[in-house]
């Protein structure tokens, strides 16, 4: 992280008296020119948080490559005494995949930026199969001739089910999130309808669950 630090330093042509003015004036966080020198030396071992994330943010670097010399260094000491390949490590520190395989199992339960990910990849999916309906709508629509309007049309409507399919997915994929404690992204405007279906499915099922089970409040009441 030193060499990192100074490397991208010096790309960016800032010298160690006027990055500690940065940090100070800029961002709040005051830091001695002598300490960032002992940082870059590495007679300063740690890094806060805090400073990790300014100093990425005043070099214009991602904070992952302070971390882990990408492209740069072969191996890193992962955990102490611990090494592992510079872009492995990187993988398993922003939740690409886990440090051992067989950590894989309790792994998949609380990756929440592997749901992220995979949410984000879905809701991509979904616009690029809206878009291909929408196309093929508006080319049924302006269409010359008969059979070309019905193929526009055919392939539009088949494209429509995939597009159902994939809400279905996607629905389930939150649900999934929700079960382990994940609270799911925020969904586009144009999917909004995903959660206005949750909400009124959830409280068909509340409005079912007091009939069948009403409170012993509400069973006294209608007793008397």
């Amino acid at each position: 992280m030193a060499e990192e630090i100074r490397r991208y330093r010096k790309q960016r042509r800032l010298s160690v008296q006027r990055l500690a003015d940065i940090c100070t004036e800029d961002y709040a966080l005051p830091i001695k020119r002598s300490v960032l020198a002992n940082l870059e030396s590495g007679r300063r071992p740690t890094l806060s948080v805090a400073e990790l994330l300014v100093l990425a943010r005043i070099l214009e670097v991602p904070p992952l490559q302070l971390l882990f010399p990408i492209g740069q260094a072969d191996e890193i000491e992962v955990l102490p005494g611990r090494t592992a390949k510079t872009w492995y490590a990187a993988q398993w520190f922003i939740g690409e995949t886990p440090l051992d395989i067989d950590e894989a199992a309790a792994w998949a339960t609380v990756n929440a930026a592997a749901y992220y990910r995979s949410h984000e990849r879905r809701v991509h999916d979904w616009r690029l199969r809206k878009d291909e309906v929408e196309s093929r709508q508006a080319k049924a629509a302006q269409a010359a001739t008969e059979s070309e309007r019905e193929a526009h049309t055919s392939a539009a409507e088949a494209q429509q089910q995939l597009l159902s399919m994939d809400e279905d997915v996607l629905t389930r994929e939150r649900a999934r999130m929700r079960k382990l404690g994940i609270t799911p992204p925020d969904l586009p405007d144009d999917l909004d309808h995903l959660e206005e279906k949750r909400r009124e499915a959830k409280a068909a099922a509340d409005v079912i669950k007091r009939e069948m089970y009403p409170d012993s409040t509400e069973s006294d009441t209608k007793g008397e």
